[in-house]
């Protein structure tokens, strides 16, 4: 991840044999994540003031092909990611379909329940990396893969 400048800010990897592997996500320790987030932005997003946010940088570039996405890096929303998000009147949380996946975006969801206008969860049998963007657009627009925000 880069920030305005262009200065390389942080680096995230995934294990590649997981669950056998442990962490799933390896991140650079000591790193300020409060104050960083991967966007990705198309050129025709689908929905008005809306951001997808995602639990990993694939994930974010994926989806962002179709919609702003964020990648938070990892299930935890920072104060500082808040506020970047708060800039939106929409928020879909579409982090892994694991049950961190889940918890971490309902959690989240209540830290941005003052700043935002809607929020919705989506639940996928696959991380959102693993779909084309036609599935994607699918996915999105449709009220099939929402789970309860509590």
């Amino acid at each position: 991840v880069y920030d305005e400048r262009g200065n390389l800010v942080y680096i995230q990897a995934r294990a590649t044999q997981f669950p056998q592997q442990q962490p799933k996500y390896l991140n650079i320790k000591g790193a300020q994540k409060d104050a960083i987030i991967y966007s990705s932005k198309p050129d025709n997003p689908i929905l008005e003031s809306t951001v997808v946010l995602t639990e990993d940088i694939l994930s974010a570039n994926r989806v962002g092909e179709v919609q702003h996405s964020y990648s938070i890096m990892g299930t935890k929303l920072s104060d500082g990611q808040a506020l970047k998000i708060s800039a939106y009147d929409n928020v879909i949380w579409w982090l892994d379909g694991d049950d961190a996946g889940i918890t971490g975006a309902r959690k989240g969801s209540m830290g941005l329940q003052f700043y935002v206008r809607s929020q919705r969860i989506i639940r996928t049998p696959l991380d959102p990396k693993a779909y084309s963007k036609r599935w994607i657009r699918t996915i999105l627009l449709s009220n099939d893969y929402d789970v309860a925000l509590r």
